[in-house]
C-alpha cells in the first residue's frame, strides 16, 4: 500500500502573505494618525498663540500730585506703561514717565506734570496684542510738591547780558567843567550864558567905536 502526505486542498503552507497584509494596514493607520495630529496642531496654533486684546480703562480724573490707579485688561505680561504730555499736538517722548516690567494689570501713578497738560497714557504687553491708549487732561491742585520741573513746558529765556537795563551813552563829548574862583563848578547853561553876554558886550563896543569921531579913544571899562 502507498502512503503519501497531503498538504490539504486550498490551504497555503506559506504565512508570508498574511504578515505583509497586516503590516501594510498598520502602516496606513500610523500615517493617518500622524496626519490628523499635524492638521490639529496647525489649526490650534493661531488660537493658542493669540493674545486677548489690550483694553486700558480711562481714569475718572487726573489731578496734580494725587495718585490715580491705572488699570487694563488683556495682553501678555510683562507690560510697559507710558505717560507722555502733548507738546505742539504730539506726545513729548523726552518727558515720558515710562514704567517697564509690570506683571500686574494695574499701576498706582502720581501725576507730576504741570497742571493743564494733555497726557497720552499707553499700555503695551509682550505678546501680539496691539497697544492700547487713552488721553486725559491733568487738573490743578493745591499740592504741587511732586511737580517734575524737568517736564514743565519750556519757556524762552534771554541771554544773560540782555537781562540788565541798557545804559544810555552820551551822544557827544561833554564840555569840560569850569571852576569859578570860589571853587564851585559852573553848569553848561551858565557857561553858555557867559559866552552870550561876552558876545553882546563885544558887539556893543564895536558900535560905540563906529559912532565916535576919528582919533577918539574909549575910556577903559
Amino acid at each position: 500500500m502507498y502512503y503519501g502526505t497531503s498538504t490539504g486542498a486550498g490551504r497555503s503552507s506559506n504565512p508570508t502573505g498574511v504578515q505583509g497584509s497586516v503590516l501594510k494596514r498598520t502602516g496606513n493607520f500610523a500615517f493617518s494618525t500622524f496626519l490628523v495630529v499635524c492638521v490639529t496642531i496647525t489649526l490650534l496654533a493661531p488660537v493658542v498663540g493669540a493674545d486677548v486684546p489690550l483694553t486700558l480703562q480711562p481714569p475718572s480724573e487726573v489731578v496734580l500730585c494725587q495718585p490715580v490707579n491705572l488699570t487694563w485688561t488683556g495682553g501678555t505680561p510683562p507690560y510697559r506703561l507710558d505717560v507722555e504730555p502733548f507738546v505742539d499736538n504730539s506726545p513729548n517722548s523726552t518727558a515720558n514717565g515710562r514704567k517697564i516690567a509690570l506683571d500686574n494689570t494695574w499701576f498706582l501713578w502720581t501725576p507730576d506734570f504741570p497742571a493743564g497738560s494733555i497726557l497720552q497714557i499707553s499700555i503695551e504687553g509682550s505678546g501680539t496684542a496691539s497697544a492700547a491708549s487713552v488721553r486725559a487732561t491733568e487738573l490743578p491742585s493745591s499740592n504741587s510738591s511732586c511737580l517734575n520741573t524737568t517736564s514743565a513746558t519750556p519757556t524762552s529765556t534771554l541771554p544773560p547780558n540782555s537781562l540788565s537795563a541798557p545804559v544810555d551813552q552820551p551822544s557827544a563829548t561833554p564840555s569840560p567843567a569850569v571852576l569859578t574862583s570860589s571853587g564851585s563848578v559852573l553848569s553848561k547853561g551858565a557857561i553858555a550864558g557867559i559866552k552870550g553876554n561876552l558876545r553882546r558886550i563885544s558887539t556893543y563896543e564895536r558900535r560905540r567905536a563906529d559912532q565916535l569921531p576919528s582919533g577918539t579913544t574909549l575910556p577903559p571899562n
